[in-house]
């Protein structure tokens, strides 16, 4: 659209000035939506008004931070923050660099993986082989009353003892040492192992008995042994763990540290690049179409005039048309 022929309203909410119509245009419609194939004086001079009165309102002084203060403050503030942005960016720059030497360093570190644990199946078929061994005891001393309940009861209450044993034999802290109840858990379960070996085989009756007494004390104090090795492989694989487990963390919050570093420049670059393109915007917006308001008024009437003879050439065309047609 040719600027010399447009009507521009200004925009009191956002201080831009917007394109509404085309002044050739819009005088061009009336004279077609008239009819006339004569001019109008007043129409036509409604149409100059109208078209002064709006270059009248959209005409603003140029941006001469020279001459105006307030251009003059806006200027300053405007060289400020393309300064601001300049340092801003040197220091993305940097921040990404050191993000990018965070990244290696992270990539170079020898991945740790997950925690070494105790095997949960383990841990539970060891500890339902303590309870069976405990059930028949602790059922012919405690439950025997209850019948296929207290075979029940016995084997889970068994069960838990093993589970309470075996669990404080075999955890760890995350640098592979046992805590001192590990021990208690230990000397525990050779207690238990060997108090109910020794009350089986008194109450054994054949040899038989004795000798069914005695290994299941040796399977209790076997599987003792077996959770307190599992123990200690457990705490070789923790010890060696843990060094390369806090080598990982330390460049992983590293690498983290940098990355919110070059976001948050990130984000006052963005802000400074958001009030700079807003700063143009407006310069642009208080550039003249015209040198002064007096050449802006002649164009708009001009333009006029223009538009609206052209509706009523085309008035005049269609009629003559008309007329040839229906002879």
């Amino acid at each position: 659209m040719d600027t010399n022929t447009s009507i521009i309203r200004s925009d009191h909410n956002n201080g831009t000035f917007v394109k509404v119509i085309d002044l050739y245009e819009h005088a061009r419609q009336r004279a077609l939506s008239s009819r006339a194939t004569k001019p109008d004086p007043a129409t036509l001079e409604a149409l100059e008004q109208r078209g002064e009165a709006v270059q009248r309102e959209s005409f603003r002084d140029a941006y001469d931070p020279n001459s105006n203060p307030n251009d003059a403050r806006r200027e300053a503030e405007a060289q400020e923050w393309q300064r601001e942005r300049t340092d801003a960016k040197e220091g993305l720059a940097l921040a990404n660099a050191d993000l990018r030497d965070e990244n290696d360093r992270l990539g170079q570190t020898p991945a740790a993986g997950s925690k070494p644990t105790f095997s949960k199946r383990l841990f539970w078929l060891l500890s339902g082989v303590i309870g069976s061994s405990l059930m028949s005891t602790l059922y012919d001393r405690f439950f025997s009353d209850l019948e296929a309940a207290g075979r029940f009861l016995a084997f889970a209450f068994g069960t838990a003892v093993g589970a309470a044993l075996a669990w404080t034999i075999v955890h760890r802290d995350p640098h592979g040492e046992r805590a001192w109840w590990s021990y208690l858990g230990l000397g525990g379960g050779v207690v238990v192992s060997v108090a109910f070996g020794i009350a089986r085989f008194c109450a054994a009756e054949t040899s038989a008995e004795q000798w069914f007494a005695l290994s299941l004390m040796l399977l209790e104090l076997g599987i003792i042994a077996l959770l307190e090795g599992q123990a200690m492989y457990l705490a070789r694989r923790l010890r060696d763990w843990w060094p390369r487990s806090e080598a990982e963390q330390i460049a992983t919050r590293r690498r983290d540290s940098a990355q919110k570093e070059v976001d948050r420049i990130k984000g006052i670059v963005d802000v400074l690049e958001a009030k700079i393109c807003e700063h143009f915007k407006y310069v642009e917006s208080r550039t003249p179409r015209f040198r002064s308001l007096d050449e802006a008024i002649a164009a708009a009437v001009k333009a006029v005039r223009d538009g609206y003879y052209a509706g009523i050439a085309e008035n005049r065309g269609y009629l003559a048309g008309a007329a040839r047609r229906s002879k």
